[in-house]
């Protein structure tokens, strides 16, 4: 994906494989999960999260949402 001069459909389309595998693998969930945990254990009233080589930012994007959800 970060191949110089990557024609940008190949590039949408590898992005959309990462976001279609993390949807179907479950780490979503694995993660968001995990995150629960630790702000639970550690009573954080405030998470804040960075996303290193995040891709498409699908997981981000889903775990900002998550987290506004449940406030």
């Amino acid at each position: 994906m970060e191949q110089p001069g990557l024609d940008v459909s190949s590039h949408r389309r590898a992005l959309e494989g990462i976001r279609r595998i993390n949807s179907i693998s479950g780490s979503r969930r694995v993660i968001g999960d995990s995150i629960d945990q630790v702000v639970a254990n550690r009573r954080l009233a405030q998470v804040r999260l960075l996303d290193l080589g995040c891709g498409g930012g699908d997981l981000a994007i889903w775990l900002a949402q998550r987290g506004q959800r449940r406030g």
